[in-house]
């Protein structure tokens, strides 16, 4: 019977995912998936449970009890076949926000894996249904009907949601384009940013997320180490766009690229395109679909 360390090598291997990866988005290091894969360290049960909800596989089958193995294992992606069904997108929005605001963490993720298994793409669900989740929760927060600690802990949850999500979707092909994601110096809402950062590197590219209150000298130097290719910028709140056309600026005048693109959005620039020119951005785009589109383009032209 094979131990816990080939089973989750020979899983890794199955859905295409590296060390790296893998390491990434359980919220661990490299070296630990390398110590385990290698045997000379073992998870805590809660680890070991995250390992096997996200496989989709039982426990007693990845410490080697059994060789019972999923065979609707979602993460399947090349065998995956998309339902023809039409999906009632505010019913599915409307359960989902319930789930996620009483904390039945569960329910609600399994409402996303069933929509994986119907054939949705990434942005897609990001479109359409977590994005407009958060918008609702959103409103209901601005029309005191949620309170600001309601508003952050479904925030929370549904970063813990999507950061599973992500596995469900491996990358299939690379290309070599180079992405930096970061917020605007102040912003501390990234969320959206983290789902467009997914979808782009879900689509090939090499996406590194930096976040937000990043030194102009940090940024300067990722850019010339990683030959970055396109910043993505976000803000949520207008008074950060002063910060967005700040970095921009300084960025175009240290001339480490003068073929670099930038890449804006967030609620600002939803509201009022006429910020793009004042940012003096390369383009823009409203939502996860567009932005692989429009980056893709840019780098084109």
């Amino acid at each position: 019977m094979e131990n816990f360390g080939k089973r989750l090598k020979s899983l890794r291997k199955q859905n295409r995912l590296t060390q790296k990866s893998l390491a990434k988005h359980m919220g661990v290091g490299q070296t630990t998936i390398a110590n385990y894969e290698n045997s000379s360290r073992f998870p805590n049960p809660d680890i070991l449970k995250s390992f096997a909800d996200f496989f989709d596989v039982s426990i007693d089958y990845l410490v080697g009890r059994n060789n019972i193995l999923n065979t609707n294992n979602s993460l399947n992606f090349q065998k995956q076949m998309p339902l023809n069904i039409e999906l009632d997108y505010n019913h599915i929005i409307e359960t989902y926000s319930v789930m996620v605001r009483e904390g039945n963490i569960d329910h609600a993720y399994n409402t996303l894996l069933n929509l994986v298994k119907s054939g949705l793409s990434l942005p897609e669900i990001y479109d359409n249904i977590i994005t407009p989740s958060l918008v609702k929760i959103g409103s209901l927060w601005e029309k005191n009907e949620l309170s600001v600690g309601e508003e952050h802990l479904f925030t929370e949850i549904t970063k813990k949601l999507i950061s599973h999500l992500y596995f469900h979707y491996p990358i299939l092909s690379h290309n070599d384009s180079n992405a930096l994601f970061i917020c605007a110096n102040g912003e501390r809402h990234s969320i959206g940013l983290r789902m467009v950062s997914d979808s782009l590197e879900q689509d090939g590219w090499n996406v590194y997320f930096l976040g937000t209150d990043l030194p102009l000298d940090s940024i300067v130097q990722m850019i010339k180490e990683k030959n970055i290719d396109l910043i993505a910028i976000s803000s949520t709140m207008d008074y950060n766009t002063n910060s967005i056309k700040s970095i921009i600026e300084n960025i175009r005048s240290s001339n480490i690229n003068k073929n670099i693109k930038f890449l804006v959005g967030g609620r600002p620039f939803n509201i009022n395109n006429s910020i793009i020119k004042f940012v003096n951005a390369d383009g823009y785009a409203s939502n996860c679909k567009e932005a692989i589109e429009i980056a893709n383009k840019l780098i084109k032209d």
